[in-house]
């Protein structure tokens, strides 16, 4: 009888180191995540910007609109080159200012106008690509910071501290909606 409880409690325990060693890793996984999520977020951001920055210096603007852009752009990229990878309120909000420049800028008659132009077209579907690209690679690293505070949330993760010294994930808010003129490119 010694025996069977002996076995018993070494089988238990042996699950538990398990479930914990994977718990683990897959906490590990979920961090790695966020780390290459936000490595693209930045890229994206910062191809955004440049990409509005090379419309707003093209010519195919008015001088209002293009100096609107151009500012808007510019402080995107220097918050950026400022802060790295890391999505602190300034930054945020420098690219959400970007964001509202666009949509107060690019209505469909302007949208035309530059589809009528040389290499419009192209000059448009560069833009709403690298618009549509940001707003998904915030999506992404957004949803992988759920996953990762879901997993960090559980009882026994807290309980064997098992994320360790991780810094505790933060989503990435600010708004990064795609101009309606820009949508069907």
């Amino acid at each position: 009888m010694d025996v069977l409880w002996v076995v018993l409690i070494v089988a238990l325990v042996a699950v538990i180191v398990l479930y914990l060693s994977q718990t683990a890793a897959r906490l590990d996984r979920l961090h790695h995540r966020i780390d290459t999520s936000r490595s693209a977020l930045q890229g994206q951001f910062m191809e955004r910007a440049n990409e509005v920055l090379a419309l707003a210096s093209s010519g195919r603007l008015d001088p209002a609109t293009t100096v609107l852009l151009a500012d808007a752009a510019d402080s995107a990229l220097n918050q950026a080159r400022a802060t790295g990878s890391d999505f602190p309120a300034p930054r945020c909000a420098s690219e959400s200012a970007l964001t509202r420049a666009l949509e107060a800028s690019m209505d469909a008659d302007v949208v035309a106008e530059i589809a009528a132009q040389p290499d419009g077209e192209q000059t448009l579907a560069g833009l709403a690509a690298a618009v549509q690209k940001a707003a998904w690679s915030r999506r992404f690293h957004n949803d992988a910071v759920r996953s990762c505070l879901a997993v960090r949330r559980q009882r026994l993760v807290r309980l064997f501290r098992l994320s360790g010294s991780a810094p505790l994930p933060r989503t990435v808010e600010l708004d990064d909606e795609v101009p309606s003129a820009l949508r069907s490119r």
